[in-house]
């Protein structure tokens, strides 16, 4: 079912605005280094101020050290089905590294509401935001996360906020909230790592 995001989530675009103004808001210079990307794109995934420092040295361990990142991470990594180091990869270390934070949710591909609520005021949290979850409360039973959309929308707008999967080639989708504001910049430095972020709700 790898292809189930481009139903669900196709949306690959999203107003670049200012959340004070409603205007366009300037990207930021392009960076063209790799590491230089990388390090730009942890620092708009994870809330403002945080330590990414550990992160990154998580990530840049996977990228330039894989045998060495097999060998500290083995067990999480055989619950993935990645069983030899060279199956390790720098974007799947960055998804594990910002779950360990708590900066990231991992969903299956449908879950019931309640749960996504939870997730979501979690996530908030960590960016100073506090949402309005009721309509998503309403919903009953599991459904598949499209389900949610339109209520995950509903909390996340008015706090400037998206909520994004960093595509890694499975079922599940792993949920990060982004500032609307900072999408562009962020898809663009994803492609330009020959990887994909797309937009869930927001």
């Amino acid at each position: 079912m790898k292809r189930f995001w481009d139903k669900l989530f196709g949306r690959s675009q999203a107003p670049h605005t200012s959340a004070n103004t409603g205007q366009a808001t300037p990207a930021a210079a392009p960076v063209t280094d790799t590491s230089a990307r990388m390090t730009r794109l942890i620092s708009l995934l994870c809330p403002p101020g945080a330590d990414t420092a550990p992160l990154h040295a998580v990530v840049q361990l996977a990228a330039t050290q894989p045998q060495a990142y097999f060998a500290q991470y083995e067990e999480a990594l055989s619950q993935r089905g990645i069983e030899t180091p060279e199956r390790v990869s720098a974007w799947l270390a960055l998804v594990d590294a910002l779950a360990a934070h708590g900066w990231l949710e991992e969903f299956d591909w449908k879950g019931e509401a309640w749960n996504v609520a939870a997730s979501l005021h979690a996530l908030a949290g960590h960016r100073g935001a506090v949402l309005d979850t009721r309509q998503l409360a309403q919903i009953e039973g599991t459904h598949p996360l499209e389900t949610f959309a339109a209520a995950m929308t509903a909390a996340l707008a008015p706090a400037g906020l998206l909520a994004i999967t960093l595509d890694i080639d499975s079922d599940s989708v792993p949920l990060v909230l982004v500032a609307r504001a900072q999408w562009a910049e962020i898809e663009a430095l994803a492609a330009a790592l020959s990887q994909r972020v797309l937009i869930v709700a927001g």
